[in-house]
């Protein structure tokens, strides 16, 4: 929670005044949400193929060297989903002038997704000094909340 109400106060902290609309996800479905990212690998593992495009790679760098891994955690209140690509066969190149070394097994942390039941969002807004004023929700695990900046 702790986390969450920290991320909130920066927000905050960054006007005087202000009304903030925040998308989170609402479905606490761990199941749901495994098997979501497991059939969607592409969309995590893009960032490779974007790096071989746009930016000064050389050497051996191969997009298709990834996989990818969700592990799903939480509880009732609560979702984290961490995206994980796991490297699969050594790669030696080059990016911006550094050498860069992976080898087969390492882990790379890409993101992390949350969700959150309405309640524990809007007791985090509360504590990070936030007035809920709505939530607006399309009943397919996504959520709108509205904060209003107590002052």
């Amino acid at each position: 929670m702790e986390a969450v109400v920290e991320t909130l106060k920066k927000i905050s902290n960054s006007a005087k005044r202000c009304w903030v609309a925040i998308s989170i996800g609402s479905d606490l479905r761990r199941d749901v949400a495994k098997s979501y990212y497991e059939a969607h690998p592409e969309f995590q593992l893009n960032v490779f193929y974007r790096m071989k495009a746009e930016l000064p790679v050389d050497g051996n760098f191969d997009p298709e060297a990834f996989e990818y891994e969700p592990d799903v955690i939480g509880g009732d209140q609560f979702m984290q989903v961490i995206h994980t690509a796991v490297v699969k066969k050594n790669l030696d190149f080059c990016i911006g002038g550094k050498d860069i070394i992976l080898l087969s097994g390492e882990r790379l942390h890409l993101k992390n997704s949350f969700c959150f039941s309405e309640s524990f969002f809007k007791k985090c807004a509360h504590r990070a000094g936030f007035v809920p004023i709505d939530v607006l929700s399309d009943d397919a695990g996504s959520a709108i909340h509205v904060l209003q900046k107590v002052n």
